[in-house]
């Protein structure tokens, strides 16, 4: 069986739109934000960004005559996790962990090359958004940013942060979606070119994605209750169209009972056809990196288990790579168990493969013992622990992105390393 928590990373990163968990919005007598002293990622209660907060000031622009562009334009901070994502007629905005994101309607735009400044409506509610072009950082990360931004509501609230230009395109890999399909795959990601997307594009992937992660209506549970990988194999590879290769497919427990929709089933193909090259892979995670606790709470993070999954990866490869030729033994056995689906049979004293039609031959625990004995290691947890999560660098070893995803989940076990130490 092919392991389904390899690809959940890719649907984290996809899912940057907020999930459990909660905080108190800021105030307008806020603290100011103070500097990051080290890498090492360490938020103060008393700072949300390192940029000093900028004056919102009442004097008039100097308008051009043209109004300032918005395209591509994202904001966010941190402490609380907000983020606004500037569209056409609408802005999304998203206050904090846990709470629904309001689309927001521009009432007024103004500005010039260096400072932006909007009017807003969301029913009663009004928000004056203010953009200064100059560098900020958001406190998590050594990333600097193009602008700082300050949002203000009429009761008083206020969120501080910074914001860029996402002129990102993020490659896909739908080799098998037949003709009369494409059709209707573009108009649900709304573009004309499905092989390269923007992130304007992925808005209806990313709503099917938070689907997946909180496993709602998933039968193995609750989201508290389940592993993510759970989800991800019920609302996407369990979800998958008919016209993926049978070989690739669920077979057996739960099979069709899934009550998606054909277009659902396209969403899911659609998220787990993305190009998982290291290049991909990385651009993903840089546009999620500053929202990625709007996705997934430090509460959730715990007790979802994929807390407990990162530590056992990044564990998993720190051993792995201490083994003399260990590409070799991953590349020799992908090859087998990729190309003859099956079990594990020894007939005097000698492997032998028995096939299967489907992609339930080899179960995480044939594959993973086979793993061993390729590496020459015995099978054990004291000679190599974390060995549930062998055939995961197997696959991403095939992939290419091997040392990329591992620099990736060393990122969000920094991230969320303190919140975990305390709880």
């Amino acid at each position: 069986m092919k392991k389904i928590v390899c690809p959940t990373v890719v649907v984290a990163i996809l899912s940057f739109a907020s999930c459990s968990g909660s905080h108190q919005k800021k105030k307008s007598d806020s603290a100011s934000s103070s500097p990051k002293e080290s890498k090492e990622i360490v938020v103060s209660e008393e700072a949300s960004i390192s940029q000093p907060e900028p004056e919102m000031s009442s004097a008039p622009l100097e308008v051009e005559s043209q109004k300032p562009d918005l395209t591509n334009l994202h904001l966010m901070g941190t402490e609380p996790f907000w983020s606004i994502n500037c569209k056409e007629h609408q802005m999304e905005f998203s206050p904090n962990i846990g709470e629904e994101i309001k689309l927001l309607t521009y009432k007024k735009v103004e500005g010039d090359g260096n400072r932006i400044i909007i009017n807003a409506n969301y029913g009663k509610d009004t928000y004056l958004i203010q953009i200064t072009k100059e560098p900020c950082n958001d406190g998590m990360s050594d990333k600097t940013y193009e602008y700082s931004a300050v949002v203000k509501d009429n009761q008083n609230n206020k969120w501080t942060g910074c914001g860029c230009r996402d002129n990102k395109v993020f490659k896909t890999n739908y080799f098998d979606l037949p003709g009369e399909k494409t059709e209707i795959l573009n108009a649900l990601l709304q573009t004309e070119n499905n092989k390269m997307l923007k992130t304007e594009n992925l808005s209806v992937m990313q709503t099917y994605a938070r689907k997946a992660l909180r496993g709602k209506g998933c039968p193995f549970g609750s989201p508290y209750g389940i592993r993510v990988q759970a989800a991800y194999f019920w609302y996407i590879y369990n979800a998958l169209p008919d016209f993926v290769d049978t070989h690739e497919r669920h077979h057996g427990y739960y099979e069709d009972q899934n009550e998606q929709s054909a277009k659902e089933k396209l969403l899911a193909y659609s998220i787990y056809r993305l190009d998982r090259s290291a290049e991909n892979v990385k651009a993903l995670f840089d546009y999620v990196r500053p929202m990625l606790k709007n996705l997934m709470s430090p509460e959730s993070y715990n007790y979802s288990g994929l807390g407990d999954d990162v530590n056992g990866m990044i564990n998993c490869y720190d051993e792995l790579v201490k083994i003399e030729g260990y590409q070799a033994s991953l590349d020799q056995t992908y090859a087998v168990v990729d190309t003859l689906s099956g079990t594990i049979e020894y007939v005097d004293g000698k492997e032998v493969f028995k096939p299967h039609d489907n992609c339930y031959g080899f179960s995480v625990y044939d594959l993973n013992t086979y793993l061993l004995r390729h590496l020459n290691v015995e099978d054990t947890g004291d000679s190599f622990p974390f060995t549930e999560h062998l055939s995961f660098w197997m696959r991403r070893r095939h992939e290419g992105n091997m040392e990329t995803v591992y620099e990736i989940l060393k990122e969000v076990q920094e991230m969320y390393r303190d919140e975990s130490d305390s709880q």
